[in-house]
């Protein structure tokens, strides 16, 4: 940010809103869901929804709440009328898999919506959301990002788009679990880890 590039940022299963706040004030008054924090980030060539999948625990580190999932209605059913409305490339993405967050399989279906892009599991992961098996069915791609810096495969996705899709190259930099600690040697499939993913291209269609 302090080198001019704008970033927008979605809740994680570790965050406190009202924490949040205090060192990146604003997101309350641009929400576009009331309670939650929703962005929705224009590009030249696509758009991009930050959804709020955070269900916040009773107090400060209980963890065990806070990895429950969630959007609720009223993010629900903002996220049906935008997508209805859209009409340019639209990705959804949140911190979550998309998986137990109650998205209706006709958004799936809609072509408008290249991609689902998710954080949480620490891993490079590209796998499928289905979108019924009538006629119109299809199955639209969810990409998992790692962690910057954690555990587990670590590094970050760089996505370019053009008129016609999207392509996401993954930057893997490193592999380690559990977290780091002293080693005689560092384990050869930790190495291998980062070799399967990096400079991997995952693309996405634009195009009907």
């Amino acid at each position: 940010m302090d080198a001019g590039i704008k970033v927008t940022c979605a809740m994680g299963n570790h965050d406190m809103r009202a924490e949040f706040l205090k060192h990146f004030p604003g997101y309350d008054k641009t929400t576009k869901v009331p309670g939650r924090f929703v962005s929705v980030v224009n590009t030249p060539h696509a758009d991009f929804i930050l959804l709020d999948s955070l269900v916040e625990p009773d107090k400060r580190g209980s963890y065990g709440a806070c990895t429950k999932k969630g959007l609720g209605k009223e993010q629900l059913d903002w996220l049906k009328e935008t997508i209805a409305a859209a009409t340019r490339p639209t990705f959804l993405c949140a911190h979550h898999p998309a998986g137990g967050l109650g998205i209706p399989m006709s958004i799936y279906k809609n072509r408008i919506v290249p991609g689902y892009l998710h954080g949480h599991t620490h891993q490079w992961t590209t796998s499928y959301l289905r979108g019924d098996f009538d006629e119109d069915a299809r199955m639209l791609r969810e990409v998992g990002i790692p962690t910057l810096g954690f555990e587990w495969d670590v590094g970050w996705g760089l996505m370019r788009t053009t008129a016609k899709g999207a392509t996401l190259v993954c930057n893997a930099r490193d592999f380690y679990y559990p977290l780091p600690r002293p080693r005689a040697e560092r384990p050869a499939e930790w190495d291998m880890h980062v070799r399967d993913w990096a400079g991997r291209e995952i693309g996405f269609s634009f195009e009907a």
